[in-house]
């Protein structure tokens, strides 16, 4: 296939410097076993929306560097088409026509974290959409270097449920760390794209209960379609109390944090019971304080933290394709690519209809 000189691109040049690019060079094959993709849709992702508001956490400051590698094109949930590869790639059975999507890191499998299998945590790992030799996928092709793991999709798997393959796998991932068992009284706090993915894939695990903190109407109820027993809203109700009322005083057994709000991390270590499991999956827009003496002194609590994905891929792959993990109602809007920043400011002022935006690469919307 004869691939065009250029393409439309989102790229970011430094923090708060973004621009729309209809002239991005194609990305081509460097490698033997590099994989050029037709983009089919994005999401935007919640760290997304951090990296565009010039965050900290992504372009650093004067205490530490952030991952943002510029000038590079964003974008990781995706899925995509295979339109060229290496010689090296076709030796493995990649064909051309064949709908994937790959890990969102692209790691070394030599350093003290691969060689363990953890390979999230990988000493020299690379992030598609964060570093310039590992563009995204808010563009119209994609390059997938050697050395990273390509996962085939069904051929008539529905495109959303593709591209919500990536942000499932954290939420997977979550959920593993959680240990949840069948007695548990379980809490996620935060309805949207992942805490909803929590839910539909922390139900697998038949929990005694799952309870979802949430403050929009619209996502209380899509949380109880996808499988919460029960939603309380904060800000009308005492959530520790009510918690605690259900368990006998005690609190819950686990509670994953994905609401992003330093007031999310506090009412769940309140409400959590001693000996408790605590996730914390979210990235937090600013530091917090509290009292570290109730992890040990007081509650014995296990502290766990959650990074992107490992080991969940074909889980969610399967989990999707036959329904058996719930992604209906979850996207909510469609943007074509030029209208990027269009819609990266809707998400960023958390409206109430938004759950996820997703770009599509073919102009519908």
């Amino acid at each position: 296939m004869n691939l065009p000189n250029t393409m439309k691109a989102v790229m970011a040049y430094g923090r708060n410097d973004y621009a729309f690019l209809e002239d991005a060079p194609v990305p081509q094959i460097e490698n033997p076993d590099d994989i050029i993709l037709k983009i089919d849709a994005c999401g935007i992702c919640g760290s997304d929306v951090m990296w565009y508001q010039g965050a900290d956490s992504f372009w650093g400051n004067e205490k530490e560097k952030g991952p943002m590698e510029p000038p590079v094109i964003p974008g990781h949930e995706y899925t995509g088409t295979i339109v060229a590869m290496g010689a090296g790639a076709a030796s493995k059975g990649y064909a051309l026509g064949e709908r994937v999507v790959a890990d969102m890191i692209k790691f070394c499998g030599e350093c003290f974290y691969c060689k363990r299998g953890e390979y999230n945590m990988c000493e020299n790992q690379r992030n598609f959409g964060h570093q310039s030799d590992v563009n995204g996928a808010f563009a119209e092709y994609m390059r997938i270097p050697e050395g990273t793991v390509v996962y085939r999709l069904p051929a008539d798997m529905p495109l959303d449920k593709a591209v919500l393959i990536e942000p499932f796998c954290c939420a997977m991932h979550g959920v593993e760390r959680a240990r949840i068992t069948k007695e548990d009284l379980v809490v996620i706090s935060g309805m949207g794209c992942i805490g909803l993915a929590m839910v539909s894939i922390a139900r697998k695990y038949e929990p005694r209960m799952i309870v979802g903190l949430e403050m929009n109407p619209a996502r209380m109820e899509l949380a109880k379609k996808f499988g919460c027993d029960l939603v309380l809203n904060p800000k009308e109700t005492d959530v520790v109390k009510r918690v605690k009322e259900l368990t006998e005083g005690r609190g819950c057994d686990v509670y994953l944090e994905v609401a992003a709000h330093p007031s999310s991390v506090y009412q769940g270590l309140d409400m959590i019971r001693k000996k408790g499991r605590f996730v914390q999956f979210s990235a937090l827009p600013e530091e917090i304080t509290y009292d570290w003496t109730i992890i040990g002194d007081r509650k014995e609590l296990d502290i766990y933290g959650s990074y992107t994905s490992c080991h969940c891929f074909e889980k969610v792959i399967q989990g999707l394709y036959d329904g058996s993990l719930k992604s209906e109602g979850m996207i909510t809007h469609r943007y074509s690519l030029d209208r990027f920043f269009e819609a990266v400011e809707k998400a960023a002022r958390k409206e109430p209809d938004v759950i996820k935006i997703v770009m599509t690469m073919d102009g519908k919307e």
